[in-house]
């Protein structure tokens, strides 16, 4: 965060470095998740407003997000818990994700369409 404040940054078409991916990875603690990226917001929340950045937009994405770890993680009630907040915080993302839970179009999850949301957003 604080580098994305000194500069720009660029893309390479390669890796850099690789993330492993297991059962116990922070990344699938919901919880945590949601605490720390509210807590980034406050930490830079004089930086997003000199910035203009949405709050909202920024939120939403964290539950959007959620709700697909948890539908993922077979947690499809918790899942249905968070799909109220995707109507608070709309965005293509998450009006996408709640469709797909409300209709129980499980596909859209699927590893494909995950790259997808995040050329998207």
């Amino acid at each position: 965060m604080k580098l994305s404040l000194k500069g720009r940054f660029d893309y390479l078409p390669h890796p850099l470095v690789y993330y492993r991916i297991h059962d116990n990875n922070m990344s699938r603690d919901v919880n945590l998740i949601l605490h720390e990226s509210l807590e980034i917001v406050r930490l830079y929340k004089d930086e997003i407003k000199k910035r203009k950045i949405d709050v909202d937009k920024i939120i939403g994405s964290v539950y959007g997000s959620i709700v697909i770890i948890l539908y993922n993680q077979n947690k499809k009630i918790k899942a249905r818990y968070y799909m109220h907040l995707l109507k608070r915080y709309n965005s293509i993302k998450n009006i996408i994700i709640y469709f797909a839970l409300k209709f129980n179009l499980s596909f859209i999850f699927s590893n494909k369409l995950k790259i997808l949301f995040k050329r998207i957003y």
